[in-house]
């Protein structure tokens, strides 16, 4: 019996994990996905924050970009934050 709840806890255990790494690949899929739309289109956006929802294999995303200038007038720095939009703290 005590063999068959340790065995059940860390099948439980294994199951949350996948699940969290599921989340996590999903995440940085769509962060790459707004990343890519832009380079594919070429409509760099201009300075400044900007938020929106995603929805990525049925489960929805919170993407927030932070467009900054950089010292190269060419350049501009592009940084996507990607959250669960259940659980933003995510």
């Amino acid at each position: 019996a005590i063999g068959l709840s340790a065995a059940l806890r860390a099948s439980s255990v294994g199951t949350d994990g996948i699940g969290q790494y599921r989340q996590r690949l999903m995440a940085a899929w769509v962060a790459e996905n707004a990343a890519t739309e832009h380079a594919a289109r070429g409509d760099w956006p201009d300075p400044g924050d900007s938020s929106r929802e995603e929805m990525m294999a049925g489960v929805r995303f919170l993407l927030r970009e932070s467009v900054k200038a950089t010292p190269n007038p060419r350049f501009r720095r592009l940084d996507i934050d990607v959250y669960a939009a259940e659980a933003p703290e995510y």
